[in-house]
């Protein structure tokens, strides 16, 4: 099932203000992107942050999954918490400093 447009743009409007957050469309779903980072991913209509050391300190490990079929897991973010936006803001701020940047592809 693709994520809706609004649920994508809701997102976008509550991570934003966190500092240098894109969002980009992809298969259906979405990444955010803190800079050139994937810092979390947006599949059917829901909010996965990737795991790193500052995940413990939002979420456990009961919250690991995979984001879709086949995908590497990583937190879902429980409903009642998506409206956090501070919250979710600190969280991928400091997961943005764990990621580490995409690989420069040779060509």
């Amino acid at each position: 099932m693709a994520t809706r447009p609004e649920v994508v743009e809701r997102f976008h409007q509550a991570l934003a203000p966190a500092g240098p957050v894109s969002i980009k469309k992809m298969f259906g779903e979405a990444a955010v992107y803190w800079e050139d980072k994937v810092v979390a991913l947006i599949c059917d209509n829901r909010l996965f942050v990737k795991a790193s050391p500052a995940s413990a300190k939002y979420l456990g490990d009961e919250h690991l999954h995979p984001p879709y079929p086949g995908g590497k897991p990583a937190l879902l973010v429980p409903e009642e918490r998506e409206k956090d936006e501070e919250w979710l803001r600190e969280w991928l701020r400091e997961t943005a400093e764990h990621v580490q940047p995409p690989k420069k592809r040779r060509t």
